[in-house]
């Protein structure tokens, strides 16, 4: 093989390899987080409805999360870290006094 196909194939291979490292970290991140969240890996497995040797195979890195599973531990991330929406404040009464005077013409 020639040094230069060489050297770009093992390249392309370190690169590929750092992606999938930089995936791993952050889906074990991510679980790590949704398990603090939830007070234990346990009950993040029943709230994702995944067995506990899968979890324990995504949260260690030895294999990649499923998508589906990755973006429902975003949304159990995201709802269990967000402000509550606050409804927006009734308008005040208007007093009497407050309302514009009406001429008594008539």
């Amino acid at each position: 093989m020639l040094p230069t196909l060489e050297r770009a194939l093992q390249t392309l291979a370190d690169v590929v390899l750092h992606l999938r490292s930089v995936a791993y970290s952050l889906h074990i991140e991510l679980l790590r987080k949704a398990a603090e969240l939830l007070g234990g890996s346990a009950r993040l497995g029943r709230e994702l409805q995944v067995p506990a040797r899968n979890l324990g195979r995504w949260m260690t890195g030895l294999e990649p999360m499923p998508r589906p599973v990755f973006l429902k531990v975003v949304d159990l991330i995201i709802a269990l870290t967000s402000e509550p929406a606050e409804a927006p404040a009734a308008p005040k009464a208007q007093r009497a006094s407050d309302a514009p005077a009406r001429s008594r013409a008539g």
